[in-house]
């Protein structure tokens, strides 16, 4: 790579990296002042000076400011803040003639209902609410809330996202020919909790636990009690009998299948013609 020389207040360097351990400063910080412009005495022919940006003068509030960065130091905000308010509509005494209004595109906006009063953005609603603006968008979506709603263009309420989701509060079961008056309840009576009591309600192995909204789910027939008896002993499923034995559930039904076992029978597990492979 060929060496790239470089002038600097006068001075000429036969390399970047020469004029950079002079002037005691990093090869990328030399290259940047000699494409600045900022930087008028730093030059190279490689790299060439970029233009300036230009400084827009504007005025906020009646003040006079030369630059938007003197105004965005004024106020405290940063200088792409202050040229978003200059271009939007929503501030009008900020003014800038280099930097025209945009103007709002009403065909693609929306008004909403909050109890009867109409807002135009949903963070006014949060404002006023004192609530975060996912809460009141999530309000807007939710057909609990009626006095929530969003307008389309013409007026016309927008339609929400149907749910079929039902509160567990509000879904009636009969078990044991009681009848409740939501799950919630009956799972309270029952001493159960609502995910254990809805399992049940879908569950075959439960007839008793009856709900309309929750059909019954036909199980597999290996995942249901196996009835065993182990030298005389009955046993009301093959895990209850596993555990008295101190067996895993897996070497029990294998051995109420094996003729090696005789004293293991079940009625649903036949035996098999031969024992255990060797």
């Amino acid at each position: 790579m060929k060496k790239q020389s470089c002038i600097v207040d006068g001075i000429h360097y036969e390399s970047e990296n020469a004029a950079a351990k002079a002037l005691d400063l990093h090869v990328s910080a030399l290259r940047y002042r000699l494409r600045s412009s900022n930087f008028p005495e730093y030059i190279s022919k490689l790299h060439p000076k970029e233009a300036r940006r230009p400084f827009f003068s504007c005025t906020i509030d009646g003040v006079e400011y030369e630059t938007m960065e003197h105004a965005a130091k004024e106020f405290g905000i940063s200088g792409n803040s202050i040229k978003n308010r200059l271009a939007s509509s929503n501030y009008p005494d900020y003014i800038c003639a280099e930097i025209p209004k945009k103007t709002r595109n009403t065909k693609c906006t929306y008004a909403y209902v909050a109890h009867g009063k109409k807002y135009a953005t949903l963070q006014e609603i949060a404002d006023v609410e004192g609530l975060s603006r996912e809460r009141i968008r999530q309000k807007m979506n939710n057909p609990s809330y009626a006095e929530y709603r969003r307008l389309l263009p013409n007026g016309s309420p927008a339609p929400r996202p149907e749910r079929n989701h039902i509160k567990s509060t509000n879904r009636p079961c009969t078990i044991d020919g009681v009848e409740h008056e939501s799950e919630k309840a009956a799972a309270e009576a029952l001493g159960l909790d609502v995910a254990s009591l809805c399992y049940r309600l879908k569950s075959s192995n439960f007839p008793e636990y009856i709900s309309k909204l929750h059909p019954k789910i036909n199980v597999k027939k290996d995942y249901l009690p196996i009835d065993c008896s182990v030298a005389g002993i009955e046993y009301k499923s093959a895990k209850s009998a596993s555990r008295a034995l101190g067996i895993t559930p897996y070497e029990m039904r294998h051995r109420l299948a094996s003729p090696d076992y005789p004293d293991y029978i079940s009625p649903r597990i036949p035996k098999k013609q031969t024992g255990r492979r060797k």
